[in-house]
């Protein structure tokens, strides 16, 4: 999961990566959601204006792209841009 950019209208959109589709996959199923950089849960963000949701981890700040669920329980990927991924965590020293 990467880009934290807002979400866009694109003629093409891209597919999700594997890790944003279990993410996806067990939060539909009832589970948690795992960041993938330090394992921590990821809380669903939504955007009503847009439909669109994203994954947020609740201690990194790590975010997926935004998305937009399929009625057949899959997504679409919204907003383009490369994956950013957020510098090491704060340090109180």
């Amino acid at each position: 999961m990467g880009a934290t950019q807002k979400p866009g209208d694109a003629g093409d959109i891209p597919q999700p990566d594997a890790d944003l589709a279990a993410a996806w996959a067990t939060f539909r199923a009832g589970g948690v959601a795992v960041c993938r950089r330090d394992g921590a849960p990821m809380a669903l963000s939504v955007d009503g204006a847009i439909a669109a949701y994203r994954f947020v981890c609740v201690t990194c700040g790590f975010a997926s792209p935004w998305f937009e669920a399929t009625p057949q329980s899959g997504m679409k990927i919204r907003g383009f841009g490369p994956a950013i991924e957020p510098g090491p965590p704060a340090t109180d020293d």
